[in-house]
């Protein structure tokens, strides 16, 4: 439960940093929570290549983990 209290805490922190942030930007009240419903939208194509790129080394991790402990039973 304490988890699930600091997870929620720090979630609702980064929200409200992002909405400030967009404030600060000068964007209009409108954009900034369209902005915080959904990231993908103001992110540029190389930070897609970023975001794809960590997905497939996350999982070629997991794989590569896999395979070890397979190898080792």
């Amino acid at each position: 439960m304490k988890i699930i209290f600091i997870f929620l805490f720090i979630s609702i922190g980064m929200v409200l940093i992002n909405y400030g942030m967009d404030l600060l930007l000068l964007n209009d009240k409108k954009v900034a929570i369209t902005n915080l419903f959904n990231p993908f939208w103001v992110m540029k194509p190389f930070e897609y290549l970023l975001l794809i790129l960590l997905t497939l080394l996350s999982i070629a991790v997991l794989i590569i983990q896999a395979i070890k402990n397979r190898q080792k039973d």
